[in-house]
C-alpha cells in the first residue's frame, strides 16, 4: 500500500474513482472520476473538473515593473527598453504558460493609485492536442517603481561620447544656422533614445556634446549633404572601464563660406547657390536660369554676394529690340543691358544685382506673370 494513502482515502476517493472508471468501460458511458458526471472526459475528468484542477496558466499575485522616471523606459531583465504599452508588456511578460498550451489575453486595467493598478486578465486557453479550449479570468496587481535608466543617468552626469565642433570658413556662423543644427542634433538624439548633454558657445562657433558617437557622426554626415560642410574626425583615449579602453570622438564640422541663396561670380556670370550634395554645390545663373554643379573645393574661395543685401530694384526706362534701358539704382543714370529672354514687356521695374561695376538682372525669384 502507498504510505501516503490512509484507509479513509482508499474508501472515500480511490475506490470510487476506480469503480466509476470500471463501470464506464463496462457500460460504454464515460464518467468523471472526481464528481461522477457523465459525458465527455479529458484525462478521466469532466470539463469543469479538468479546468479547475488543471495548471495551464500561472498569473502572479503581483507584477512589479520599474520605469525610468525621466524617459519612461522599462527595465526588462538587466536591460532598459523603450516600448509602447508598458503595463500590458509587463503583465503579459509575467504570465507563465504550461507546455502545449496556446494563450491569448485581454487585459482590463483599473487605477488604484498612481503606482498601483488592478488588472483583470482574460485568458483564451487552447489545448491543441485535446482539441479543447475555454475562457478564464484571473486577477493581479501591477506595482510601478521608479528608477533611472543608463542613458538618463549619463545625461544627468553630463556624459558624452563625442564633441561636434560647428564652425564656418572665413565667416561667423549665423544664429539661424546654430539653431538649425541644435534642433537637428536633439532630434537625432531623441530618435536613438540618447541626448545632447551640453551646448557650449566658443570662439568661432559652438560645441555640442553628444551622448552617443553615432548621433554625432549622423549629424556630421547630414550637414555634409544639406549644407556643403567639410568634416574632420579625431579619436582620443578617455580612460578604461571594466578592462576596456574608452574613446571620445571630436567631430569638426566646418560650413562653407556661403549658404543656400548666396550668389557667387563664376565664368563671367553670377550664380545663386540653390542646394548642396555631398562635396558639390548646385548652382543656377541668376538671369537665364541655367543650371550647373561644381565641386565645393573649386568654388569655396570665390567672393560671396549676399542676395538679401545685393538685390536692388531698377526702373525700366525703355524697351527696344534685344536691349533694355534701365535707371541705375544709385546714380540714376540710364544704362543699357541685354534683355533677358524671360523678360515680359511692360514691366516698370526689374530686380538687379550690381557687382564690380556691372548690372545683372535677377529673375530667379520673379513671379512668372511678371517676367
Amino acid at each position: 500500500m502507498n504510505p501516503g494513502w490512509t484507509s479513509g482515502t482508499l474508501y472515500t476517493e480511490i475506490f470510487p474513482r476506480l469503480l466509476l472508471i470500471l463501470l464506464s468501460k463496462i457500460v460504454g458511458t464515460m464518467f468523471c472520476v472526481v464528481c461522477g458526471a457523465e459525458g465527455e472526459t479529458y484525462d478521466g475528468l469532466c470539463k469543469d473538473c479538468f479546468i479547475s484542477r488543471g495548471h495551464f496558466v500561472e498569473v502572479p499575485e503581483n507584477v512589479d515593473v520599474t520605469l525610468c522616471a525621466h524617459c519612461g523606459a522599462m527595465l526588462i531583465g538587466s536591460h532598459w527598453e523603450h516600448i509602447k504599452d508598458t503595463t500590458v508588456r509587463a503583465v503579459e511578460g509575467a504570465i507563465r504558460v504550461s507546455k502545449g498550451v496556446e494563450l491569448s489575453t485581454e487585459l482590463q486595467i483599473e487605477d488604484e493609485d498612481e503606482r498601483n493598478f488592478r488588472v483583470t486578465v482574460g485568458m483564451h486557453i487552447h489545448l491543441p492536442d485535446k482539441d479543447f479550449e475555454f475562457f478564464d479570468t484571473k486577477q493581479t496587481r501591477l506595482r510601478i517603481k521608479n528608477g533611472c535608466c543608463i542613458e538618463c543617468s549619463r545625461e544627468c552626469g553630463s556624459y558624452y561620447e563625442a564633441i561636434l565642433q560647428l564652425r564656418a570658413k572665413d565667416r561667423k556662423l549665423t544664429q539661424e544656422e546654430i539653431d538649425e543644427v541644435i534642433t537637428k542634433a536633439k532630434k537625432l538624439a531623441a530618435t536613438s533614445h540618447s541626448f545632447v548633454s551640453n551646448i557650449e558657445t566658443v570662439k568661432g562657433g559652438v560645441d555640442l556634446y553628444m551622448g552617443k558617437v553615432k548621433d554625432g557622426k549622423a549629424l556630421s554626415a547630414l550637414l555634409v549633404t544639406t549644407s556643403g560642410a567639410s568634416t574632420t574626425e579625431t579619436i582620443t583615449l578617455a580612460g578604461r572601464k571594466d578592462g576596456q579602453d574608452l574613446y571620445r570622438w571630436t567631430l569638426l564640422v566646418r560650413l562653407p563660406p556661403f549658404q543656400r541663396g548666396d550668389i557667387i561670380p563664376m565664368d563671367g556670370k553670377l550664380w545663386e547657390i540653390r542646394s548642396f550634395t555631398k562635396k558639390s554645390a548646385n548652382l543656377q545663373e541668376i538671369t537665364s536660369g541655367e543650371r550647373d554643379s561644381r565641386p565645393m573645393d573649386k568654388i569655396d574661395d570665390l567672393p560671396v554676394i549676399k542676395k538679401e543685401r545685393a538685390i536692388r530694384e531698377a526702373v525700366v526706362v525703355s524697351d527696344h529690340g534685344n536691349d533694355l534701358q534701365i535707371m541705375h539704382p544709385d546714380n540714376f543714370s540710364t544704362v543699357d543691358i541685354k534683355k533677358p529672354t524671360s523678360y515680359k514687356m511692360g514691366r516698370k521695374e526689374i530686380p538687379v544685382v550690381m557687382y564690380e561695376g556691372e548690372i545683372y538682372p535677377y529673375l530667379l525669384g520673379a513671379r512668372k506673370e511678371e517676367l
